[in-house]
C-alpha cells in the first residue's frame, strides 16, 4: 500500500514549475508586447543550495532570440543592456521583473495572453532547466515597456 505522504511528495513535484537540482523558477510570465515589439520575461530563481549560481542563457522557440537584460534608470532616463550572467545566491532567490533584470525575447512570435511557451534556462555547469511561462496581457503588471526596443 503507498502511503499518503508519497502521494503529496509526488505532487509537490509534478506541480513544480520548474527545478535543477537547488535551483527552481517560480511565477514565470511574458508581457505580451505591442504587434512588432520585444518581449520581456520574468520570473523568480530560487536556490536552496548551499552554493551560489548563475543563470547565464536562456532560449526560447516563439523568439528569434532572447538575451539577459538588466534595466536601470541613470539621470531620469532608462536604460537596458546586456548581461552575461544573473547571480542566485545560496539559500537565496533573485527575481527578474519589470524595469530591473529581465530575459529579453527579441522578435518573438508569441500566443494570445493566457498561453503558455516554453523558456529553457541555461545555467552554469551546462544544467538547463525548462519552465512553462504565461503570457499575459499589457495591463498585467505596471512598468517596464519594452516597446522601444
Amino acid at each position: 500500500m503507498i502511503r499518503p505522504w508519497f502521494w503529496m511528495c509526488l505532487m509537490l513535484v509534478v506541480a513544480a514549475p520548474g527545478f535543477a537540482g537547488d535551483l527552481t523558477a517560480t511565477d514565470v510570465w511574458i508581457r505580451q508586447p505591442p504587434p512588432g515589439s520585444n518581449a520581456a520575461a520574468y520570473l523568480t530563481l530560487t536556490n536552496r543550495g548551499s552554493a551560489a549560481r548563475s543563470l547565464v542563457g536562456v532560449s526560447c522557440a516563439a523568439a528569434e532570440k532572447a538575451e539577459l537584460h538588466e534595466s536601470k534608470v541613470e539621470d531620469g532616463v532608462a536604460r537596458m543592456t546586456p548581461v552575461e550572467r544573473v547571480e542566485v545566491p545560496a539559500g537565496g532567490a533573485t527575481t527578474l521583473a519589470p524595469m530591473g533584470l529581465h530575459i529579453m525575447l527579441i522578435r518573438p512570435t508569441l500566443p494570445a495572453a493566457g498561453e503558455s511557451v516554453e523558456l529553457v534556462l541555461e545555467l552554469d555547469g551546462g544544467e538547463t532547466l525548462s519552465v512553462s511561462a504565461e503570457v499575459r496581457g499589457m495591463g498585467h503588471e505596471a512598468g517596464g515597456g519594452h516597446d522601444h526596443h
